[in-house]
C-alpha cells in the first residue's frame, strides 16, 4: 500500500518523493531483497524511477505502466477539480474514477471498485497529499537507471498496431 492508503498507517503524512521512496527502501530492506523486478503504475511511477535511479544494482527490471517521470506530465495543471470533488462528494468522485478507468462500460466492477478506493482511502489525506504528489518530478534519476525498462502508456495500451510498449535494452 501507498503512504498513508490501504493498511497503511493513516497518519502518516509526509507524501513526498524523498518520503515515499525511502517507505519503499524499508519494505525492500525488510523483505532482505537483493534484487529484484519493479513496477510503477501511475503515481508510483515517480517513486520507482527515483528507486530505480538511487539504487540501479537492486533493480534487475523496470515496468512503467501509464505513468511518466513527472507527475504533472500524466496529471496536468487543471486536476484541481478533483481535489475539490474529493473534499465535496467522495462517493461520486470514486465512482468517476472508477468507471473512467473500466472505459465506462462496466458498471457493476466499477461501483465495486469505487466502493474498495472508498475503504483503502482517506478523502482529506488525499486532498492534502495531491498538491505535492502533482509535484513529483524524478526525471533527475533517468540516466541513473541500469534495469531493463518497459513502459506501457495510455496511447500504447489500445494500440490497434499490436504494439503495446516501448521499451529501453
Amino acid at each position: 500500500d501507498g503512504r498513508g492508503t490501504g493498511s497503511s498507517d493513516r497518519r502518516a503524512c509526509d507524501p513526498s518523493l524523498d518520503a515515499m521512496v525511502l517507505d519503499l527502501q524499508a519494505v525492500v530492506q525488510r523483505l532482505g531483497l537483493s534484487r529484484f523486478a519493479l513496477v510503477g503504475p501511475t503515481l508510483g511511477g515517480p517513486i520507482a524511477i527515483a528507486y530505480a535511479g538511487l539504487f540501479p544494482a537492486q533493480v534487475s527490471h523496470l515496468a512503467l505502466w501509464c505513468t511518466s517521470a513527472r507527475v504533472n506530465d500524466v496529471y496536468p495543471q487543471g486536476s484541481e477539480p478533483m481535489d475539490q470533488m474529493a473534499a465535496t462528494d467522495w462517493q461520486f468522485m470514486t465512482e468517476s474514477i472508477a468507471h473512467a478507468a473500466l472505459n465506462w462500460n462496466r458498471p457493476e466492477l466499477a461501483r465495486e471498485m469505487a466502493a474498495l478506493l472508498r475503504t483503502c482511502v482517506d478523502p482529506d489525506l488525499l486532498v492534502a497529499a495531491m498538491p505535492v504528489q502533482r509535484a513529483h518530478d524524478a526525471t533527475q534519476y533517468l540516466g541513473r537507471i541500469t534495469a531493463r525498462t518497459l513502459v506501457v502508456s495510455p496511447s500504447t495500451v489500445a494500440s490497434p498496431s499490436g504494439s503495446s510498449s516501448t521499451r529501453k535494452p
